[in-house]
């Protein structure tokens, strides 16, 4: 009976050690009303880099906000507004901010269609350093998403060991105590 205790305080603390260092992701998601649809991007993504967008099925002479939303993150920047044209359409050219990493990106333009729904066109960009794209197995200096895993899981099993070790010597010490 007092060994199945143990156990299940070690398991119960060990939980509780994952729980705390391993806290789950923020997930990101944004709800758009209306439509979504494509939008066309070329140009150079890297910081400072200028990126040529279009796309059309919005009203006429309107504005059109554009945004770029990190993957990894979630987190948004503005890059202006363009306008359409007569016939809802919208080119322009906007600029990637110097801060810029690596990585995968939405490039977002949002507006309103003609009966009055938000309308979202997006694509993806990937985003590279000024250097360019590096090579397989070439090192980039910085922490892969599998470093931070690899980290994460260290961490847990050094808690879950810690916690472990603890109830064991509280359990020795106990019994010591008792005899």
């Amino acid at each position: 009976m007092r060994r199945s205790r143990r156990v299940s305080a070690f398991v119960a603390g060990g939980l509780i050690a994952f729980a705390v260092l391993v806290p789950a992701g923020a997930a990101v998601a944004q709800e758009y009303g209306g439509s979504t649809g494509e939008l066309t991007v070329t140009g150079s993504a890297v910081p400072g880099g200028a990126l040529q967008v279009s796309g059309e099925g919005f009203v006429a002479a309107s504005v059109v906000y554009v945004a770029l939303t990190a993957e990894a993150t979630g987190e948004v920047v503005d890059l202006g507004t363009l306008e359409t044209d007569s016939s809802g359409a919208f080119s322009g050219t906007v600029t990637l901010p110097d801060g810029v990493v690596p990585g995968t990106y939405t490039l977002s333009a949002t507006g309103v269609t003609a009966d009055g729904a938000t309308r979202v066109v997006s694509a993806n960009v990937d985003a590279v350093s000024v250097l360019g794209p590096t090579q397989p197995g070439e090192d980039t200096g910085g922490s892969s998403r599998a470093d931070w895993t690899l980290l994460i899981a260290g961490i847990a099993v050094l808690a879950v060991a810690l916690v472990g070790g603890g109830w064991w010597l509280f359990g020795v010490r106990s019994r010591r105590s008792a005899r």
